[in-house]
C-alpha cells in the first residue's frame, strides 16, 4: 500500500508517488541535453579542451544508458527524455566556436554547466529517499560526475 500524507490544513490524505518516474526523467532529460552540447563541441574543440569534452561525453553517455534502462524498469517513457535545452547547448557550443574558439578558456563554462547538472542530481536524490535502488544509482552517478568536476577545478 502506498504511503499517504496529509495536506497541511486540509486533513485530506494524498498519495505519495509509488515510483520516482518524474525524478529520473528530469535527470535523464538534463543528461541528454548535456550530451547534445558535448557532441556539438567534440568536432570543434581545440586539442587542449578535446580530452575534457570526450571524457565528460563518455561519462554522460554511460549515465544516460543506465538512466534510460532504469526509467523503463520503473515504468517511465524514455521518449520523454531530452528537451529544447539540448539545442540551446548545441547553439552555444557553435556560437562560442565562431567567436572565441573552443579551447581551455571554455572550461569554466563547462564546469558551471556540470555544477548545474549536479544540482539536478541532488534534487532527484532528495526526492527519491524512499526508493533505494533509484537513489543509489543517482548518488553513484552524481558522485562520479562530481569527481570529474573537482578534478577539473584542481
Amino acid at each position: 500500500m502506498p504511503d499517504t500524507h496529509h495536506v497541511v490544513g486540509s486533513g485530506e490524505p494524498i498519495q505519495a508517488p509509488e515510483r520516482p518516474v518524474e525524478d529520473v526523467t528530469k535527470v535523464t532529460t538534463d543528461v541528454v541535453d548535456v550530451i547534445q552540447g558535448y557532441k556539438a563541441m567534440e568536432d570543434r574543440a581545440e586539442p587542449d579542451l578535446l580530452p575534457v569534452v570526450q571524457r565528460l561525453l563518455a561519462l554522460h553517455e554511460t549515465h544516460a544508458a543506465e538512466l534510460f534502462e532504469h526509467l523503463q524498469q520503473i515504468g517511465g517513457d524514455a521518449d520523454e527524455a531530452g528537451s529544447m535545452m539540448g539545442l540551446v547547448h548545441q547553439a552555444v557550443a557553435t556560437g562560442r566556436d565562431w567567436f572565441d574558439g573552443l579551447d581551455a578558456s571554455a572550461e569554466p563554462a563547462l564546469i558551471r554547466g556540470e555544477r548545474r547538472l549536479i544540482d539536478t542530481y541532488d534534487t532527484a536524490v532528495a526526492a527519491t529517499l524512499r526508493f533505494d535502488e533509484t537513489r543509489q544509482m543517482l548518488e553513484r552517478q552524481r558522485d562520479a560526475l562530481k569527481a570529474q568536476v573537482d578534478a577539473l577545478e584542481a
